[in-house]
């Protein structure tokens, strides 16, 4: 019982450790991506956080979209706290929604895509603009939505 309670704390502090990492990794992905050599005046770069929605996963992260008027638009979604362990919660499906419920399927993360350290990432490039889009939804198997971010109405421009 110890040795399991112990085990799940040290998940718990690293699956927090992660998403603060990856967090800091959005942040500046974010910021490379609006300095970038092929940067364009245009572009609009979104930094999204993704929080837990319930305290019985400890998961989290962070998504960065790129917005682009002259380019396919991106999508990458950085994921921490997920537990290769839990096989019924995989796979997680990423899909960013819209008006009237529209869904975008970034990506699906399987327990195999699972880093030892919990963490996973999924990338996508899109014709379609991403500026249509107000969330991204993380999703596990069975449909229960685990972690969700707001994407921010007004992105600056990039400098």
């Amino acid at each position: 019982g110890a040795v399991m309670a112990r085990r799940a704390d040290e998940f718990e502090h690293a699956a927090r450790e992660a998403a603060r990492r990856q967090n800091q990794i959005a942040e500046r992905l974010g910021r490379l991506l609006e300095t970038a050599p092929f940067a364009d005046a245009t572009d609009e770069t979104r930094v999204v956080p993704l929080r837990p929605t319930g305290a019985e996963h400890p998961a989290g992260g962070a998504a960065v979209l790129l917005v682009s008027p002259r380019r396919l638009d991106l999508a990458v979604v950085l994921l921490s706290g997920l537990d290769p362990a839990r096989a019924a919660a995989f796979p997680y499906r990423i899909v960013l929604v819209g008006a009237r419920g529209r869904e975008l399927t970034v990506g699906k993360v399987r327990a195999r895509d699972v880093g030892a350290d919990g963490t996973a990432d999924e990338a996508n490039e899109f014709a379609e603009d991403l500026s249509a889009y107000a969330h991204v939804v993380v999703e596990d198997a069975s449909g229960a939505v685990v972690l969700r971010g707001e994407i921010a109405a007004e992105p600056s421009p990039q400098a």
